[in-house]
């Protein structure tokens, strides 16, 4: 999650009018006024949600006489003395947003400016979530506190003045260079099937539908949450059912276009993901059991004949990346002999490479495409299994797998790592010893009994450090921006 704030600073000033004394050349003091905003400390916001600012005038004058203006850069956002904007819409930017309150006095047709700054970055977590009857929300965790609330719910209807379609699939971060404020894909499976939005403001460029060329996308399946964004060359792809289909911006703005014929039409892939900064984009093919991986516009099969072809079928998995081209996967596997593996292998320019490990999964715990399953670092990974939290170290073969932590707040419906290489500006970068995890929750009592917890996981210790309540339902995906 990135989150946009808004600071505005103002030093209180005294400004005071005259009027003109019928032409004998003598001037008589009528009133000042005196303006202050927040004691001239900044004022914190954040794009999307709501943001209000109330000045503390000081004045002899008659304030029932008095009109007001408030302006942002250009736009005129307010007449009321009290500033309020239901969904901030500025994007994040290094420049400040110049801005002013104008005050006008009827009694005396005289008018007083406030001038002041506005200052818009990001930073914090937005989460799709399923609400009632399987619609789709969007909420957003604040770093900070925003009007005195931190957690904001139904942020994208109230930005972009329509509803997401239900049956919510996934979030996926792409490219955050450009555009300002960088961009997010909202994958549902109903509708308009989400979403391509900036990631800051959460303004919709265009739906998923209107981004297949000419607005044409395919008559038959729905998105199934499995996209990729090359974000050095601005290509993606992206999973429409079991077919895979290529994106690109040639504008480099963050809005994908995609072709409306599938790259592979004889295959149906299962999921796509990558490794490295950069690339590279990995695929699995459930009919050929083979992966495949894209590169320069292209998608060739993989060679790894330790695992292809040999009857394996692909439950889950997850990476992590370990440079611009390389990294680590591992994917939970059912083999031909019908018992649970998991395959760990190493990332590089043409794909999966190396297999490095072929563990059997213990019989004792259940796990399938639907369960929460994260790479974290180097050496851990984390799944779950109803309200409980499992750990194991795949640096060792034999080590067991580890329950670390158990729910009292419902089922586990999403875990996220918080990874800080990416969060700097986070109040948790220099909180975490150890993986720092996003951990959702969901007790199924209503459309508001959905938990979010930030744990700090040091492999000795497991310690909850924030947690925020009755957000919005089921949990699906997790982002912080």
């Amino acid at each position: 999650m990135k989150k946009i704030f808004i600071y505005a600073s103002i030093l209180s000033f005294v400004l005071t009018s005259c009027y003109n004394d019928k032409g004998n050349y003598n001037y008589k003091e009528i009133g000042e006024i005196k303006v202050d905003i927040n004691n001239g400390d900044p004022i914190e916001g954040a794009p999307g949600l709501p943001f209000s600012i109330e000045p503390k005038i000081t004045t002899e004058l008659d304030e029932s006489n008095f009109s007001y203006i408030w302006v942002i850069e250009l736009d005129t956002v307010s007449y009321e003395k009290i500033l309020t904007i239901e969904a901030l819409q500025l994007v994040p930017r290094t420049a400040l947003y110049p801005a002013k309150l104008e005050i006008n006095d009827g009694s005396t047709d005289y008018s007083y400016q406030a001038r002041f700054e506005i200052s818009v970055s990001t930073a914090g977590f937005i989460i799709l979530s399923e609400a009632e009857s399987g619609s789709s929300q969007i909420s957003v965790i604040s770093d900070n506190e925003v009007n005195g609330e931190k957690v904001f719910t139904n942020v994208f209807e109230k930005v972009n003045g329509r509803k997401l379609g239900g049956d919510p699939k996934g979030l996926v971060i792409g490219s955050q260079t450009f555009p300002d404020g960088g961009f997010l894909h909202i994958l549902v499976g109903e509708g308009a099937h989400g979403a391509m939005v900036n990631a800051g403001s959460l303004g919709e460029y265009k739906s998923t539908n209107d981004a297949f060329l000419n607005g044409i996308y395919p008559s038959t399946g729905m998105p199934n949450g499995q996209i990729n964004f090359d974000n050095f060359y601005s290509n993606t792809i992206m999973l429409w059912g079991n077919q895979l289909y290529k994106g690109s911006d040639p504008d480099r703005s963050g809005v994908q276009t995609y072709l409306q014929s599938p790259a592979l039409p004889d295959n149906e892939f299962d999921y796509v993901n990558h490794c490295g900064s950069f690339r590279i984009q990995y695929l699995y093919e459930k009919n050929e059991q083979s992966y495949y991986y894209e590169s320069w516009g292209g998608v060739y099969p993989v060679e790894l004949p330790e695992f292809l072809n040999t009857g394996n079928e692909f439950i889950n998995g997850s990476n992590y990346s370990t440079g611009a081209f390389d990294g680590i996967v591992i994917d939970i596997v059912k083999g031909s002999d019908g018992k649970i593996h998991e395959f760990k292998f190493l990332q590089g320019y043409f794909g999966p490479e190396t297999l490095v490990s072929n563990y059997e999964f213990p019989t004792a715990y259940t796990i399938d495409e639907t369960t929460p399953f994260v790479l974290a670092g180097t050496d851990h990974y984390y799944f779950t299994e109803g309200n409980k939290l499992y750990r194991r170290n795949h640096v060792s073969e034999t080590e067991a797998v580890k329950l670390i932590w158990e729910s009292t707040t419902g089922d586990i419906t999403d875990v996220f790592v918080l990874d800080l290489d990416n969060t700097y500006n986070s109040p948790y970068h220099e909180v975490l010893k150890g993986n720092g995890l996003v951990i959702s929750t969901y007790d199924g009592s209503g459309p508001l009994s959905g938990d979010v917890y930030v744990v700090d996981d040091a492999i000795t210790s497991f310690t909850v450090i924030d947690k925020f309540e009755n957000i919005a339902g089921k949990i699906k995906s997790v982002i912080y921006r």
